[in-house]
């Protein structure tokens, strides 16, 4: 059966509100809720737009929920030290009782890493970066110690505790976008989820496949993997097209530049719209394509909340879906 999980990124939102977002995702019946985690906001030219450190935040959600799992879309490589990152999901996943997903990537924009002293490699490079920092992260979740000796990194008798409440480690979510060659035999390695995040439903179903067929090279059941897309819902009476001009408009009015939001549409055009029954639809079509869990980013209507558009998206149409897959 197709879940659902809500993408609330908190750019520029109160906390008091963003916490109300979360809250209200659980009791809609989203089983997850997910952060991204980055230092400055997904808007290139304003990385002054507040954002919140994905971390800190989800341990405040956990102590506010109690059944929704909380992960990260996604925390690049490169970003802190694997250990302690080990050691922070660890945090995270004791302060949540087992609800915590570590989303795994090598980076995608230089803007979040050189700004702040931190080196932005090539994207061979930083896959291979990646792959030492799950191989440091399962040792520490699951030996008494551990020892490393790497291209990147190094760990001589390393002692993690308390482990993560979930066994036999925490669950690693890999984010696909690029690097289609080597991204998918990373997912396969090491993902219990993938999210892939990509325009156009072929472009997706290639990702799938090559994830498969990498799961299938080395032995694996691709079944244990969760696949996962991130989809923008609205329940509303516009087209398609006067909803992003309108979301365009608003967002131009905010500052912030055309040339931002033809980028993120490139990379996240699957619109989802109309009536709930039309969304159920749609939502329908993208599980077909071999998507087990939707990440929804929920759109509002004019004068609508955020927080109410997320209540009632939960309260008409993950029904629908649901009676769909029943």
């Amino acid at each position: 059966m197709t879940t659902f999980g809500a993408f609330l990124n908190g750019v520029a939102t109160p906390w008091a509100e963003l916490l109300e977002q979360f809250t209200t995702a659980e009791a809609a019946g989203f089983e997850t809720a997910w952060t991204m985690d980055n230092v400055v906001g997904p808007v290139h030219n304003h990385p002054e737009l507040p954002t919140y450190e994905a971390f800190t935040l989800l341990a405040a959600v956990a102590s506010r929920t109690s059944t929704m799992q909380l992960g990260t879309l996604i925390t690049p490589c490169n970003r802190r030290h694997p250990a302690l990152l080990a050691k922070m999901a660890a945090t995270l996943d004791q302060i949540s009782d087992g609800r915590f997903i570590l989303g795994m990537g090598p980076g995608d924009h230089e803007q979040y890493f050189t700004p702040w002293g931190m080196s932005f490699d090539p994207p061979k490079d930083r896959i291979a970066r990646l792959r030492e920092e799950l191989n440091i992260m399962r040792l520490l979740w699951t030996q008494e110690t551990s020892s490393y000796e790497g291209t990147y990194y190094r760990l001589k008798d390393a002692v993690l505790e308390p482990k993560p409440v979930a066994r036999p480690h925490l669950p690693i979510c890999i984010g696909v976008n690029f690097g289609k060659q080597l991204m998918p035999k990373v997912a396969a390695r090491y993902a219990d989820h993938v999210n892939i995040y990509i325009a156009g439903d072929d472009a997706a179903q290639h990702l799938i496949d090559r994830v498969r067929a990498e799961c299938d090279a080395i032995g694996r059941d691709v079944r244990e993997i969760v696949f996962s897309r991130v989809v923008r819902v609205a329940i509303t009476d516009e087209t398609k097209d006067a909803f992003r001009r309108r979301e365009a408009d608003e967002m131009v009015a905010a500052g912030i530049d055309r040339s931002e939001i033809e980028l993120s549409d490139r990379l996240y055009d699957e619109h989802c719209l109309g009536t709930p029954e039309q969304i159920a639809s749609q939502l329908v079509a993208q599980s077909n394509l071999g998507f087990d869990h939707l990440v929804l980013l929920v759109g509002k209507r004019p004068g609508q909340s955020t927080t109410d558009a997320i209540a009632e998206i939960g309260a008409t149409v993950l029904p629908l879906v649901r009676d769909h897959a029943g």
